[in-house]
């Protein structure tokens, strides 16, 4: 017979690596897409418990100047507290405030502009997270 077939078989191994090859990319990009899924999931979850523990501290706030009304002032403020347990276990809250004087014809209100900070980890940091709310609760003696 002829020469011819001892020639091609080499073909199978060159296609068998490229394909060896192939598989391997397609597998390392999956891995590399399914750790950014799951680090992206993580963030998620952290912003939304910065976000209660923002809300957390409004409400704090809120309760503060509404329990006395005739009395409501920024005196305890700026105030600081770390949250213990729960999903917002950890985050460091600060609240700012500052009251307003208002009248309006015969009718004086107070109106106080609050601003919560959640932080959790250190500034700067890849575990640092922070979310800021800021409301205005007005109260009427």
């Amino acid at each position: 017979m002829n020469g011819r077939p001892g020639r091609q078989r080499g073909v199978a191994l060159v296609a068998a690596i490229f394909l060896i090859v192939v598989v391997a990319l397609l597998a390392g990009f999956l891995v590399s897409m399914l750790s950014a899924s799951r680090t992206a999931s993580a963030y998620a979850a952290v912003e939304a418990r910065a976000r209660y523990a923002a809300q957390s501290g409004l409400d704090w706030a809120a309760h503060h100047v509404l329990s006395n009304p005739a009395t409501a002032d920024c005196s305890a403020f700026p105030a600081s507290f770390t949250l213990t347990g729960g999903g917002s276990g950890g985050f460091r809250v600060t609240v700012q405030c500052s009251r307003q004087a208002v009248t309006e014809g015969a009718v004086s209100y107070a109106v106080f502009d609050l601003e919560i900070l959640a932080e959790f980890g250190t500034a700067g940091g890849d575990d640092y997270f922070r979310r800021v709310l800021d409301a205005a609760v007005v109260v009427r003696p």
